[in-house]
């Protein structure tokens, strides 16, 4: 989360203005994913042997990009199976 605005900040640089930006991220919506239970606890980050895994929701990712990009559509997926627990958001992006 320290590093998400650098992260906006270097995506406008490089996506030219009317240019398109597709996001896709691990959802608050998980229900389970590995040993992590996101979608039933206050946490966005969780670490699992040593790798660290954050989960957007909606909100987050409309607040981080508002500045730069205007956005033209997003959906939440639930991963096929064995994966059904999985959610992901998609955001399609125009660069102001």
């Amino acid at each position: 989360p320290e590093d998400f605005s650098t992260y906006e900040t270097e995506i406008a640089r490089v996506v030219r203005a009317g240019g398109y930006f597709l996001l896709v991220v691990l959802s608050k919506e998980t229900r389970s994913f590995l040993n992590l239970s996101p979608k039933g606890s206050p946490e966005h980050r969780f670490e699992s042997d040593g790798t660290s895994y954050y989960f957007f929701d909606f909100e987050e990712i409309r607040q981080l990009f508002i500045k730069d990009f205007e956005i033209i559509k997003e959906k939440i997926e639930f991963m096929s199976s064995p994966y059904e627990n999985v959610a992901y958001i998609s955001v399609l992006m125009r660069h102001k």
